[in-house]
């Protein structure tokens, strides 16, 4: 058979290169006077526009229904000679002209082959290359597949005997890809994404996650990071804990270092820097080096601004320890309480090279702590509105 064939690279070249002879053709001055004109800053006329070619699409434009046909025309004498096909069963035409005062669709008579090429009705649409095109250049018909779309999507991955977190998976890192394109051709408004897709894509997340119908991005995050009466309970606490405690556990292995922790079991970093100002660990090695480590869980949103108040807050301590040590680094790790690191948190990264941790245990250590971080948080969330029983540590 003929065509383009699929996946092969000279095809396309070929095809190309053949069908370039044809757009010379209408380049000449017999067919120049069709289609519309269109002037350079300075005035000189271009190329006139009457004839698109993508691949082996193509659009043809012009003002007069004659003067399609006579495109047309040479357009199917063309493919005779160059032994090409036109599938007319898959051509349309869309026609607009003026009456009175006012411009309205109509249903124009193109041939090929002797074939009455299919008129788009009034109302409907037609597409090309990939963008929807009607009387009023509206966008309906993309929003209708988009949502189409979505909602069969969702569908799928609801039916598929997956773990919640497998399909959410999914959503995040398909669902996007499949829909984006519309968003690139036409101008869907966000209002109608928040309206429409969000509601959708909300309903299937909340029964996923098991979460009510008043669970919110605020009262989650309530729920997980700002509730004052949780905070007293030491639920954050725990989940703060929890983290540090599988910090203080690695660094154990360091050798020839005194590691102190503010947590049962370990020295108290109080010992060095006093109780005024008591940091989550020290760590100190014989080099004359210490590690000043302040650890943080809490709104994702606030990560920033609670490092430089950290920072801010420990500068005195650092000054001090300068004068019983050559080098006093200052770890400043914030965590949100799904588990994403602030970007001063790249020092505690730091600090585990300097101590000799390779890249592979480096990687390995972030992940479990972000694990623990959503577990716990978790955790946190489904014991919401019950009494809090001070579980042990998050294990590991």
């Amino acid at each position: 058979g003929r065509g383009v064939l699929q996946g092969d690279c000279l095809s396309p070249l070929l095809f190309n290169m053949s069908f370039n002879t044809f757009i010379q053709h209408i380049k000449s001055e017999k067919y120049r006077q069709l289609g519309f004109w269109k002037s350079s800053e300075n005035g000189t006329p271009l190329n006139p526009l009457h004839w698109f070619q993508f691949a082996d699409d193509a659009a043809v434009v012009s003002g007069q229904e004659k003067e399609n046909q006579m495109l047309l025309n040479r357009f199917t004498i063309w493919c005779q000679w160059a032994q090409m096909i036109i599938r007319v069963d898959k051509c349309s035409t869309f026609g607009i002209r003026k009456q009175v005062t006012k411009s309205i669709q109509y249903l124009p008579k193109l041939f090929i082959n002797n074939c009455l090429v299919p008129r788009v009705e009034f109302g409907k649409s037609f597409r090309y290359l990939g963008r929807y095109f009607d009387f009023n250049m509206s966008d309906e018909d993309h929003k209708s597949e988009v949502y189409d779309t979505l909602t069969n999507i969702l569908n799928e991955i609801d039916d598929l005997p997956l773990h919640p977190k497998n399909k959410i998976l999914l959503y995040s890192s398909y669902v996007l890809a499949k829909i984006s394109w519309h968003f690139t051709l036409s101008d869907i408004g966000k209002t109608w994404v928040n309206d429409k897709l969000d509601s959708i894509a909300s309903t299937y997340i909340r029964k996923w996650l098991e979460l009510p119908i008043s669970a919110t991005l605020k009262s989650l995050l309530h729920v997980v990071a700002g509730c004052k009466t949780y905070l007293n309970e030491g639920r954050f606490t725990w989940r703060h804990d929890s983290v540090l405690n599988f910090i203080a556990s690695i660094l154990k292995s360091v050798n020839h270092c005194n590691l102190y922790a503010d947590l049962p079991g370990y020295i108290s970093p109080s010992v060095i820097t006093g109780d005024e100002l008591r940091p989550d660990l020290l760590i100190t090695l014989e080099n004359k080096c210490i590690y000043i480590l302040e650890l943080t869980v809490g709104f994702e949103s606030n990560l920033l601004t609670n490092a430089t108040q950290k920072r801010q807050k420990y500068q005195d301590l650092i000054n001090e320890q300068l004068k019983n040590y050559e080098k006093v680094k200052f770890v400043n790790l914030s965590i949100s309480s799904l588990g994403v690191f602030s970007h001063p948190s790249l020092d505690f990264t730091e600090m585990l090279k300097d101590l000799k941790f390779d890249k592979q245990r480096r990687k390995y250590y972030v992940r479990k702590i972000i694990n623990i971080c959503i577990r716990s948080s978790y955790y946190i969330f489904c014991k919401r509105n019950k009494e809090w029983d001070n579980p042990q540590l998050m294990s590991y």
